[in-house]
């Protein structure tokens, strides 16, 4: 590489190595457990490992369908995955090698922050996105609890203390009820239930099947919650004789939630269920698929917890953007062409479904409901110096200010939301005429909360690049000062 592209890379900086430079462009910045993930066996999660996983004792020696079976696997194990989807660096099209990845970079010193931009599938079982993803999930995490907390404060109640506690069933138990969605789904039921008997309030749990030993990853499944409120353990053991309950780090405070989310996100369990093909409705399922609102239990039109849509596929129905291209054209479901459709992916996709992590308490799904979501972009800054960063188009190629899309979320308790959506509908008109939005004064409105409130270490955001989106807007634009006491007073 030439002298004079050494100093474009550095952005003005000559002294900068551009050899150390590509290297922290390609590196890999991920959790240390994620190698361990990746290269270490993990015993087989069929229990009694000696029975075939297909059939259960029906009496008498006669042998029945074991049905809603669940196939636990490991993050970062879909080896075919990252080809298939086009996950990893993103480069310069014609371009050969490591020179042609596109990077974003500290305009002022690339010492501070360098970093190759990646395309990715957003999926646990990616071996190229997984630590991407486990971190992205933690924030979310991170914004969902805090969006407990800072409620119950403005509340003037006291949302408890945090911690990170694990609960280990008995393993006999533990194991055999992992194998079925009718055992599995129980048992989370009941670790929950307990945990709030004994105090916790409100967290999130995560269940992890296997333990990390010196040369393989043992099965001894057990979960991890992070919640808010004191914990009676004596009365959680006597309840459950033979059950492990304790704090992690005791003593110490939780120093991020979303890292710690990260973690456990990193070598969580990744459970498929099997549906049987009996219980799909394939008609509705077809209607749903050429017109999209309409939904069976499989495919709902909300987002999960880990920000996907649809509990079958990972995905909802709804018109694409190739869709509206291909009605144009006279083509596609929009006009009633079925003919591009993959009847395989139609058949299949129904018949197994993921499990995800689950809130709990006062922070549940149903506890916690969105008002409004305002979407912008917002520039990226260093956070060594605060100069804008930059996105590279190859070694050399042009700058562009680095930009990601926001969605600042607006939340409330459940029983708030009709109060604070019927105050938001009513100033809707002088909502949408301003310039500020619900974020914007969510600090001084008791019953909202936004998600610039909640993250404890978002990106740094010059006010002066901020800009809107316009289409991915919703309710939620206040006209001036005197809305944040018209909320208030609309709303108590």
């Amino acid at each position: 590489m030439t002298e004079q592209h050494s100093h474009e890379v550095a952005a003005g900086v000559p002294e900068t190595d551009y050899d150390e430079l590509l290297y922290r462009i390609t590196a890999d910045h991920e959790h240390p457990v994620m190698r361990y993930v990746r290269e270490l066996p993990f015993e087989s999660a069929v229990y009694p490992a000696n029975m075939y996983h297909g059939l259960s004792d029906g009496g008498e020696g006669i042998q029945t369908p074991r049905t809603g079976l669940i196939t636990w696997s490991p993050p970062a194990h879909d080896v075919p995955r990252p080809k298939r989807n086009g996950c990893g660096f993103i480069r310069e099209r014609g371009s050969v090698g490591e020179s042609g990845i596109v990077y974003t970079a500290c305009s002022g010193d690339p010492d501070h922050y360098i970093r190759g931009r990646r395309s990715h599938c957003w999926s646990l079982h990616c071996p190229e996105c997984a630590n991407d993803t486990a971190l992205r999930m933690g924030s979310r995490v991170e914004e969902h609890l805090n969006a407990y907390r800072i409620l119950t404060e403005k509340r003037g109640d006291d949302p408890g203390p945090l911690g990170h506690w694990v609960v280990s069933p008995d393993q006999e138990y533990a194991k055999v009820s992992m194998q079925t969605i009718d055992g599995f789904d129980p048992m989370r039921k009941l670790v929950t239930a307990e945990l709030q008997q004994s105090g916790a309030l409100a967290g999130a749990l995560v269940f992890h099947p296997w333990r990390q030993g010196e040369d393989e990853w043992r099965l001894s499944p057990h979960f991890h919650s992070i919640l808010f409120g004191f914990l009676d353990t004596d009365g959680f053991r006597e309840r459950n004789p033979g059950w492990v309950v304790k704090k992690v780090h005791a003593g110490e405070d939780m120093e991020s939630i979303s890292q710690t989310a990260a973690y456990l996100f990193t070598h969580m369990g990744l459970g498929l269920v099997e549906r049987d093909p009996l219980d799909v409705d394939y008609d509705l399922r077809f209607l749903s698929h050429m017109l999209p609102g309409l939904s069976d239990d499989g495919y709902r039109s909300t987002k999960g917890a880990d920000g996907t849509y649809g509990a079958g596929s990972g995905r909802a129905f709804r018109y694409t953007e190739d869709d509206v291209s291909m009605k144009g054209e006279g083509r596609g479901r929009m006009v009633g062409d079925i003919s591009g459709t993959d009847w395989l992916d139609f058949a299949m996709s129904p018949l197994s479904y993921p499990l995800r992590m689950t809130y709990f308490g006062s922070a549940s799904q149903r506890n916690i409901r969105t008002v409004a979501v305002e979407r912008e972009y917002r520039a990226r800054v260093c956070r060594e110096c605060g100069r804008p960063l930059e996105v590279c188009g190859g070694a050399c190629g042009p700058r562009a200010e680095a930009r990601y899309l926001f969605d600042n979320t607006i939340r409330t308790f459940a029983k708030d939301y009709r109060e604070v959506r019927d105050a938001c509908d009513e100033l809707r008109p002088e909502l949408r005429s301003s310039g500020k939005g619900l974020g914007d004064i969510s600090k001084d409105v008791a019953l909202i909360v936004s998600t610039d409130e909640t993250l404890q270490q978002p990106y740094p955001v010059s006010p002066a690049n901020v800009h809107s989106d316009g289409s991915g807007m919703h309710e939620g634009y206040c006209h001036d000062a005197d809305d944040q006491r018209i909320i208030r007073d609309k709303t108590t």
